[in-house]
């Protein structure tokens, strides 16, 4: 370590990873201190920025944000200085893939990861351009060890001492297997599955955003195709090589399909649910309750919302926050049918776009006025019971209503059941058991059960993010020095921290050389797994900016 620098590693060079670099070399320059400071950056990967966005998967895979809601740079409108203006997702593919695309276009994951690593590669030039001494290391980091004078960063070959350090860590791989069977974790294993041989029928858990990747794996991965008949339905034609697709589910139906937008930029404003409603109850108590203190006022707002967009119809409440209530669970018969329906209503609201639709207007706007929910719920913000019915209970519902899949995804799903390659008859909660080498799915109905036989099971269900339950060696590592998120032995997410996003030590005290950021540090921050947002104040940008003043201001 050059004790006449201040020398910092940023552990993860993700998404996350590489908004720091950029907020601390934007804010480095500006103070004139290029000379005084020297950044170590750890990442295993080569391609850094990407995360788990990597350009070799399939182009049939998608994001669900629309493509110009997705920026790295920190402009204007985050009325904070210094800014570092740049190109959002949607104008860096019109000027390097294609002109042909729309600002309301879903693009690829794998060219995000582009998008991605382009942006880091801009800031790699600016600290060469700057005199910015910096070192990349493309290791995995297996331990963090901290004394007084330094904190000390190692992989398997060496160890590198520096003076502060940040986690800005991803998802972690689950390398687990479930009985020789496939366990999809995360989206970079989805390609494997395509070349499952002797396979005639698979049980796909969950029906989330993975669940989508897999289903278009199994199906646009093995050469179907999507087409439109003269009334402009979709419909699926299928190449022969699918196998059965059985989806379930612990609801029994999928997260709600994201609306048409003709005009990304706009950013609902809240009358009811706002951070002075949060403050005002506050005055008379710490900690808030949920369900008491925080939902009364986002119904409210909803409420208001569907009111002033629908002509002063009302909102059927109950159902928009429990809409798989509404399955009829009679018969397997009435239960696919009232499912078919309902993908057929999310399909036609969201034809009607957002705007024209007051249903989906309200679903679209818990993500404009989620910045609220994260100021009520941050930093032990809620009662420890509040919190984890917060986590267990309503994220999941908000999970369903507003960040699911582009609508396509929904249609294309109508499209396979309708063309019997996906089975929804046993998609509402069965038993899973294993008979030989294959899987048995049991579903109970009203007045019948039906059991099926798979030959394979994939469970594309994201592992919840918990470090105290990972077996990774960092985590594992730093968890014995440094205490994890907890709410009365409520564990979810991973380390805990203070405002200034310093970890907090196992004697309660903030360490002042290591802190967490995103992932790393979500339970002590709401819903890290985002990127930035144009036109808006960013939560995620913000961060990044705190983060890199606290750093710098606490040395020079």
């Amino acid at each position: 370590m050059n004790n006449s620098r201040l020398v910092i590693a940023i552990v993860g060079m993700g998404p996350r990873g590489i908004s720091l670099l950029e907020r601390l070399i934007s804010n480095t320059i500006e103070s004139k201190i290029t000379d005084k400071i020297e950044f170590v950056l750890f990442d295993k990967n080569k391609d850094l920025g990407m995360g788990c966005h990597y350009h070799t998967l399939s182009k049939n895979l998608i994001v669900n944000t629309l493509a110009s809601q997705i920026t790295m740079y920190y402009g204007k409108e985050m009325q904070n200085t210094p800014t570092f203006e740049g190109m959002n997702f949607y104008e860096w593919y019109r000027n390097n893939v294609s002109n042909d695309v729309k600002e309301t276009d879903y693009l690829s994951r794998a060219d995000l990861g582009r998008y991605l690593n382009y942006f880091f590669l801009e800031q790699e030039q600016r600290m060469k351009d700057n005199g910015i001494t910096f070192n990349i290391v493309y290791k995995e980091v297996k331990g963090i060890e901290e004394n007084s004078e330094f904190i000390e960063v190692k992989t398997d070959e060496k160890s590198y001492r520096v003076s502060k350090a940040i986690l800005c860590l991803g998802h972690q791989e689950n390398k687990e297997l479930r009985d020789n069977k496939t366990y999809i974790g995360d989206i970079l294993h989805t390609a494997s599955i395509r070349n499952l041989s002797d396979v005639e029928s698979v049980a796909v858990q969950g029906m989330g955003l993975t669940s989508f990747d897999v289903i278009s794996e199994l199906t646009e991965g093995r050469d179907g195709k999507f087409d439109r008949d003269e009334n402009g339905e979709l419909y699926y034609i299928p190449s022969g090589k699918e196998p059965m697709i059985y989806l379930y589910s612990r609801t029994g139906i999928p997260l709600s399909g994201r609306a048409s937008n003709n005009d990304p930029e706009y950013i609902y404003k809240p009358k009811f649910f706002t951070i002075a409603a949060i403050d005002h109850i506050r005055s008379d108590k710490k900690q808030l309750d949920f369900e008491e203190d925080v939902l009364p006022l986002l119904i409210k707002e909803l409420e208001y919302a569907y009111e002033t967009r629908s002509n002063g119809k009302k909102l059927d409440i109950d159902s928009f926050l429990n809409f798989e209530n509404k399955l009829n669970k009679s018969s397997q018969e009435e239960f696919v049918e009232s499912l078919i329906s309902h993908l057929e209503f999310d399909i036609e609201h969201s034809a009607l776009g957002r705007y024209d639709s007051p249903y989906k207007f309200c679903q679209d706007i818990i993500r404009d006025i989620r910045d609220v929910l994260r100021y009520a719920v941050d930093f032990k913000g809620l009662i420890p019971q509040s919190h984890k019915d917060f986590i267990t209970k309503w994220q999941p519902k908000f999970v369903r209503i507003c960040i699911g899949p582009p609508a396509i995804r929904i249609e294309q799903m109508k499209a396979l059941i309708d063309a019997k390659i996906c089975n929804v008859g046993f998609a509402n909660n069965p038993t899973v058991t294993q008979k030989g080498d294959k899987y048995i799915l049991k579903v109970s109905y009203d007045s019948e059960i039906l059991e099926t036989e798979v030959d394979f099971l994939i469970s594309a269900i994201m592992p919840t993010l918990d470090f105290e339950k990972s077996t990774d060696s960092l985590i594992c590592s730093l968890k014995e020095d440094y205490e994890l998120f907890n709410r009365d032995n409520f564990f979810i997410g991973g380390f805990d921290i203070n405002r200034d996003f310093q970890v907090i030590k196992k004697n309660g005290n903030p360490s002042d050389k290591l802190y967490g950021l995103g992932l790393a540090v979500e339970g002590s921050k709401y819903f890290t797994l985002v990127l930035g947002r144009p036109n808006m104040h960013s939560t995620f940008l913000y961060d990044s900016d705190k983060l890199a003043k606290t750093l710098l201001n606490n040395t020079f």
